[in-house]
Formats: C-alpha cells, structure tokens, sequence
C-alpha cells in the first residue's frame, strides 16, 4: 500500500502508518515525541499560523479542517498537471 500525505513524519520524513499530529495545529504528524522536540524550530511559524487560521475559520462556523482536506484533494488531482505546465513554462 502507498503511504499517502500526511503518513510521513515532519521530521525524518520516513512513512509511518501511526503518526501522531502537531497539537498546536493538528496539521503535521510525527513519529516520535523526539521528531517532534527536533522539528519544532522549523515548525513553530507555521504552527501559529495554523492555529489563527483554524480559530479564524471556527469563528466564521467554517471547518477548517475539511477546506483543508478540499484543498489536498485539489492538489492530488491536478498535481500532474500543475508540474506540466511548471515545465513547459520554465522551458525545462
């Protein structure tokens, strides 16, 4: 079976089918708590963001995470093509 996005840990990048998520955001997984301490540098910024941004959506009766979802969704389906035109613009 493919390990799809969001099974691979932030940190080390290595598939994982029981990650558990960020709890300030719930939108990146990890492996182990130590992945996690280790990421969390790169991650903080982010994380913020994330947590405004699923408050904001609340606040305004949205389900933050399910646009998320929407939008993964949109990205798995068109990714082909948005590489494709990426290459055929930059002349690669």
């Amino acid at each position: 079976m493919r390990i799809g996005h969001g099974q691979i840990c932030g940190n080390c990048e290595v598939g994982h089918w029981n990650l558990r998520r960020c709890g300030g955001c719930g939108h990146i997984r990890y492996c182990s708590k130590e992945c996690q301490k280790a990421h969390w540098g790169a991650h903080r910024t982010a994380c913020k963001v994330n947590a405004e941004l699923m408050q904001k959506a609340a606040e305004q009766g949205l389900d933050y995470n399910d646009q998320a979802k929407a939008i993964e969704k949109w990205i798995d389906r068109f990714m082909g093509l948005l590489i494709g035109a990426a290459v055929h613009v930059l002349d690669l």
